[in-house]
């Protein structure tokens, strides 16, 4: 499985995952089609959005995109942070997918971690936290990397990943690069490959997650015939 992020100039897109209902759902349905599908082959991609939270709407929200034939269900988790989130199936495991970001003038609080942690199986977190430690190689140290720093030791659950090089660079020359982008993840017995990609026009480089696991798929329906994916 492959899980990209990447940002583009004024759009903020996180390739990764706000969520819904915090139990599973044992009558999750096949994926929705977004409209005119059926029509439209270039609907590859089924999109789930979430506004932002700031003032300033311009540069920010976060969104994730499944594509379509991927057993899944969006669930709605409330933080203060901008995130969406995707409950997927992983090799017989329920994987909760989030796509976070903080703007600099949030602050990263322990309770919107516990929220966004709060799910009985895989993990998988990833975006722009504005989150900076020593940890995961940062030059310096933020507020918010430190609470980072001290739920993840405290919880003993998941582990912040990132590229050992940077994934920011700023537009302004005297500020110098960072690692902003950064994954929480939880993936027991499942190997994974980060990939720092000096790609795109934005000032945020697009990371991209490699997965062993891979997510179970559903058929397209024969005619009045219904499926559900969870029963197989």
């Amino acid at each position: 499985m492959e899980l990209q992020r990447y940002r583009k100039p004024n759009i903020r897109t996180d390739s990764i995952c706000k969520n819904s209902q915090r139990k599973y759902n044992p009558a999750w349905r096949n994926p929705p089609r977004p409209q005119n599908s059926a029509q439209n082959p270039k609907f590859s991609y089924l999109p789930y959005r979430s506004p932002t939270t700031a003032k300033n709407t311009s540069k920010r929200g976060t969104a994730v995109l499944i594509r379509r034939g991927i057993v899944h269900q969006p669930v709605n988790i409330q933080t203060e942070l901008d995130s969406t989130s995707v409950n997927i199936k992983l090799e017989n495991n329920i994987t909760q997918v989030t796509a976070v970001y903080k703007s600099p003038g949030v602050t990263v609080k322990p309770t919107d971690l516990d929220a966004l942690t709060n799910h009985d199986g895989p993990l998988i977190i990833g975006g722009d936290l504005n989150a900076k430690h020593t940890d995961w190689q940062c030059p310096q140290r933020n507020k918010s990397g430190k609470t980072l720093a001290q739920h993840a030791e405290r919880v003993n659950r998941y582990s912040v990943v990132a590229s050992d090089s940077p994934t920011h660079y700023p537009y302004i020359a005297a500020h110098r690069p960072d690692i902003l982008d950064i994954f929480l993840l939880d993936l027991p017995n499942t190997h994974y490959l980060l990939t720092n990609h000096c790609e795109l026009s934005s000032d945020h480089n697009p990371q991209m997650l490699n997965l062993s696991s891979r997510p179970s798929v559903c058929g397209p329906p024969s005619a009045r015939k219904r499926i559900n994916c969870f029963s197989i």
